[in-house]
């Protein structure tokens, strides 16, 4: 079966909201915040579907030289399909195109997702120290 990236859209905002909660917990986008970013043109919103049911997103927020990255998020029984990493696939290749740098803020104890990024091309250019509420330092990465 061959999974396709598919542009998100207001009638997936409760798939994007379920799998937030299970995967972010207490630091999950609130309802309104996922709502917001569906609704913004200045936002790329991208999902994978398996059996027409949202697995795995993307949300990254575009600005005048610059796509950030702002939320990955896979489903737990999606998890280890490789879909993170077609959707970031996809994220690098719209920065291509309209001749853009990609950046993301990722939590320095998430080391699954810090070993994605760098396998993808992206490197650490800061470190923001204590930046979450308990205090873990979060790593400010780029590809250029």
């Amino acid at each position: 079966m061959t999974n396709k990236i598919k542009n998100l859209t207001l009638e997936n905002l409760e798939e994007v909201s379920r799998i937030c909660k299970q995967q972010f917990n207490e630091h999950s986008w609130s309802y309104n915040q996922i709502k917001d970013a569906l609704n913004d043109i200045n936002y790329i919103k991208i999902g994978i579907f398996e059996n027409n049911s949202l697995c795995s997103f993307c949300f990254a927020l575009c600005s005048f030289d610059d796509i950030n990255i702002l939320v990955v998020a896979t489903e737990n029984t999606s998890k280890n399909k490789g879909f993170a990493k077609m959707l970031i696939k996809e994220i690098i290749e719209q920065a291509k195109q309209k001749n853009k740098t990609i950046s993301l803020e990722v939590r320095e104890d998430n080391v699954v997702a810090i070993n994605l990024y760098k396998c993808m091309g992206f490197s650490t250019e800061y470190v923001r120290k204590a930046y979450y509420k308990d205090k873990t330092n979060a790593l400010i990465m780029f590809i250029r």
